[in-house]
């Protein structure tokens, strides 16, 4: 099952246990403009899916949300890798701002090898990683 959620839904904790329980799989951030993905320029190839990362979580309700929390800036909270990264160059809040950003949770019994999975495809693809999954 697949489901797209915006993340800065006041109500995002109860919508992913609603749909997913305490259930995980792989997610994807991504940004919209006026409900239309943001494509993003890529080594090889344009990404017009707009992944900005991709990332796994045994439970939603656990990764995403720490996800959210490092992202809102009401909130005060590092402990998520891309949300540290996204945090670290405001030139990227501007092009791609909270509140425009969305999750896509595809569930699955197995996160680990389904995010090797998106990510060797997405690297095959565009010839690197999604942006905010890139190293520094």
């Amino acid at each position: 099952m697949t489901k797209e959620f915006h993340l800065s839904d006041d109500k995002l904790w109860d919508k992913i246990f609603e749909a997913f329980e305490d259930k995980g799989g792989v997610y994807k951030l991504i940004c919209k403009e006026d409900n239309k993905i943001k494509s993003v320029g890529r080594f090889l190839n344009t990404d017009l899916n707009g992944v900005l990362y991709i990332g796994k979580a045994n439970s939603y309700l656990d990764r995403v949300i720490g996800l959210k929390k490092t992202i809102d800036p009401e909130m005060k909270s590092e402990p998520h890798i891309c949300g540290r990264r996204y945090n670290k160059n405001k030139r990227i809040g501007k092009q791609f701002p909270y509140k425009n950003l969305f999750i896509e949770l595809i569930g699955d019994s197995n996160p680990e090898q389904k995010e090797k999975e998106e990510l060797d495809k997405y690297f095959e693809e565009f010839g690197e990683v999604p942006p905010l999954n890139a190293n520094g």
